[in-house]
């Protein structure tokens, strides 16, 4: 199973049932990152929903790939994020990418699934600042705080030695493995009833799964810690960008249930406790106290939803191409009113 699995990886990825072994193949451990994608990748992922090609460029460096289509000039910006920067769907589409085609500007796509800010940083850190971008797009989601504690915990686990193990090397290093632990992981989420806080809703116009689990709880856990870890990165961002002169700006990615809480408000029994824009407000309040440029991308996610408009996919969380392409214009007319691309690029 190895070795099939290790010689056929641009065939067999296409396979609905073989995206998430190969998802973990892009990987390669890191320690700085924990993870960074492998540099000079091709790959195609089938899924349920869509399937996309995915490439990685190394931008000059050794060491490391990055989903981009490489620099043509010199870099405007550095876009810092998790998946929804990284893209569920076709380079081409990335909302990074329709950036760069709609301004004629590089823009350097740094996102990598499954971030969190303490990583975004050291990212921005090593790899972003010695492109010199005039420009730091900075995506957040609401996760990413609860993330910050986890992966803060990992991270001091593997520089302490500790999940060295046998079995923590094999589930790191064999795709066999990998993908005996993605079943057993499925069977247990059924067996403990992982999916029953999702609601489906379908309309002339839309086709849902909402999660109300993740709505509420998910973003919750451990919130504290994982603030404070956030604040310290974000930061430390900021001071990074002042050193090289970038601009430094925060965009607020919603979730599905966010950008649909009207219909999704409807689905619930006590939508009156639910705060889904909780954490936004806290990134907004904190970009206000320290002077950092916001963009809050719900306002026209949720105007569009009201429209029957259906910007992400059904059963999984990410955004559509449609979403995609929403988010590039909202962000374009953005900076073009901060004042923020060059006069010619307007």
């Amino acid at each position: 199973m190895e070795v099939v699995l290790r010689l056929f990886p641009y065939q067999l990825s296409k396979l609905r049932l073989l995206a998430s072994i190969y998802n973990t193949y892009r990987f390669e451990s890191d320690p700085l990152l924990g993870k960074k994608f492998k540099p000079n990748l091709n790959l195609t992922f089938g899924a349920k929903e869509h399937s996309h090609s995915f490439q990685t460029v190394t931008l000059g460096f050794t060491d490391i790939g990055f989903r981009d289509d490489g620099i043509n000039s010199e870099c405007f910006a550095v876009a810092i994020g998790d998946s929804f920067t990284e893209g569920f769907i076709d380079g081409e589409n990335v909302w990074v990418e329709l950036l760069e085609k709609k301004t004629g500007l590089d823009f350097v796509n740094m996102g990598v699934g499954g971030y969190c800010p303490i990583q975004e940083v050291r990212m921005l850190k090593k790899y972003g600042t010695p492109l010199r971008p005039k420009l730091v797009l900075w995506a957040f989601f609401q996760n990413d705080i609860s993330e910050s504690y986890r992966v803060n915990k990992r991270l001091r686990e593997q520089a302490e030695g500790k999940g060295q193990g046998v079995e923590n090397w094999l589930i790191q290093h064999s795709l066999a493995c990998q993908a005996l632990q993605y079943i057993g992981q499925k069977i247990n989420k059924v067996q403990r009833g992982g999916y029953s806080s999702r609601r489906p809703y379908k309309d002339d116009h839309l086709s849902f799964f909402f999660d109300m689990g993740y709505a509420k709880e998910e973003f919750m856990s451990n919130l504290q810690e994982g603030w404070k870890l956030t604040r310290e990165s974000l930061l430390e961002a900021k001071a990074i960008c002042q050193n090289i002169k970038a601009k430094f700006v925060i965009i607020l990615i919603p979730c599905k249930e966010q950008s649909y809480w009207h219909i999704v408000k409807g689905l619930i029994k006590d939508s009156e406790n639910y705060d889904i824009d909780q954490l936004n407000t806290l990134m907004k309040n904190f970009c206000e106290e320290q002077g950092i440029t916001c963009l809050d991308l719900t306002p026209a996610f949720q105007e569009h939803a009201k429209k029957g408009e259906q910007l992400y996919y059904t059963e999984d969380g990410h955004w559509n191409k449609e979403g995609n392409h929403l988010a590039a214009e909202a962000i374009l007319d953005f900076l073009k009113q901060q004042g923020l691309l060059p006069q010619g690029n307007l």
